[in-house]
């Protein structure tokens, strides 16, 4: 007899966005990647809930310059929206009316987006490191409770600027010639 086992193994993405810098103002700002795993799988996946990690780095802003939370399955909204209330929290993002199904034999990249409010400034994580609250996840059609396995780890760091510059200069050593339009002009040499 082959037992049933459903699998979901949950971690940082790979291709996660390098720590950067943003301007503040912007919206549906993408902090990280989440990578859910149902290779291992006996079965397809249902997740209606998922607890992430949010923390901003001492000193450096408030919890609330960050809102409008989401999760996304490419283009999708697949979660609630959720808006940060503490600088080292843990925050469960629910599935917005009906399940995430993770077909068994694949995985899922999800991005979590975010706005982030004007005038402010900070560094800010999201992670996934399960303290307090576990992903909800059954197997489907059984129902059965997933074995979650976790590849614990945090997305990079994100700075904020409520300003930026921009730099405009002339290129002087460039050769170039303006040419009307049937004029012929030699390109390379």
């Amino acid at each position: 007899t082959v037992a049933i086992e459903p699998k979901l193994t949950i971690g940082i993405s790979t291709s996660t966005p390098a720590g950067t810098t943003i301007i503040a103002g912007s919206n549906q700002v993408e902090f990280t990647r989440y990578l859910l795993d149902a290779t291992m799988s006996s079965e397809d996946l249902a997740l209606t809930s998922l607890p992430l990690a949010y923390g901003v780095e001492k000193g450096s802003g408030n919890a609330t310059d960050l809102t409008n939370c989401k999760l996304y399955d490419g283009s999708t909204v697949v979660s609630t929206t959720v808006n940060p209330t503490s600088v080292s929290q843990e925050i469960n993002f629910y599935s917005d009316g009906k399940a995430l199904i993770i077909a068994k034999g694949y995985s899922k990249q999800l991005s979590l987006k975010c706005d982030v409010r004007s005038g402010t400034s900070g560094t800010y994580n999201w992670a996934y490191s399960p303290i307090t609250a576990t992903p909800v996840v059954a197997g489907t059609p059984s129902g059965q409770k997933a074995v979650i396995i976790t590849s614990a780890g945090s997305g990079y760091a994100m700075s904020v600027s409520n300003a930026g510059t921009l730099s405009v200069f002339l290129d002087t050593l460039s050769a170039y010639k303006l040419v009307s339009p049937g004029e012929t002009a030699e390109l390379a040499r």
